[in-house]
């Protein structure tokens, strides 16, 4: 099949993206999209994963010989705010992917995404894999390209899916989480997959909570950060 995705311009900020296909090589994907961001002399694609334990973003050449990965996230733009097009097959099964904990910085942290081209329900997500995560980081964290909460990410941990009860991932998304000690690994299951018509973590979405939460806000002379704290059944004093 062949899917379009939208991608962020370069000069609104990057976008998190993860193929909803398999088997199309980064070359064959070039060729068919002349609009993703380059160097003058377009041998080098701002188009890459985040590596451990390098811990950083790597930048594809021109000669990379790399097959996009369902599954897999890469930070990306586009020249135009235009649209991707992937072309593969589709994953029917599962898809397992593993993450690690290594590296000197931002060791356990790992750029991934929704491997299907439908949307995959948050709450079936994180009940899959919250064992598989950073005890105190457990939530998908998405990139919102939007510095008001000082931050640029929206996180969606369980307490968020108790109070957006439906909330969906939308194709073609990436995002990171955060691997435990010794590494793990993450599966999608057909099972998550469902219908909607949301949009991504950078269009933004607005909480139609009922249960109670706050947001606390911190904010120096060139910063703002925002923590929300919600008050559910599976709240402890601590």
């Amino acid at each position: 099949v062949k899917y379009n995705r939208h991608v962020n311009s370069n000069a609104g900020g990057n976008d998190l993206i993860a193929p909803p296909v398999n088997g199309q090589s980064f070359v064959d994907f070039l060729s068919n999209n002349n609009n993703v961001f380059a160097n003058a002399t377009e041998t080098l694609f701002l188009f890459g994963p985040f590596e451990t334990p390098t811990n950083d973003y790597t930048l594809f050449a021109n000669t990379e010989t790399s097959t996009l990965e369902a599954g897999k996230g890469y930070r990306v733009a586009s020249t135009d705010n235009g649209t991707f097009t992937f072309s593969g097959s589709v994953s029917t099964g599962n898809v397992d992917i593993s993450i690690s904990k290594e590296g000197p910085n931002y060791d356990k942290w790992n750029l991934i995404g929704n491997p299907y081209p439908t949307y995959i329900s948050l709450a079936d997500f994180l009940t899959a894999n919250i064992s598989e995560l950073d005890l105190f980081s457990a939530a998908v964290y998405g990139y919102d390209a939007d510095d008001t909460n000082g931050s640029n990410w929206t996180i969606w941990n369980l307490a968020y899916s108790d109070a957006n009860p439906g909330t969906l991932i939308t194709p073609g998304q990436g995002f990171f989480v955060s691997s435990k000690d010794g590494g793990a690994n993450i599966s999608f299951t057909p099972s998550m997959r469902a219908t909607g018509s949301s949009d991504d973590f950078i269009a933004g979405r607005n909480s139609n909570s009922t249960i109670g939460h706050s947001i606390l806000s911190i904010e120096s002379a060139t910063n703002t950060f925002g923590t929300e704290i919600y008050f559910n059944d599976n709240t402890t004093t601590g």
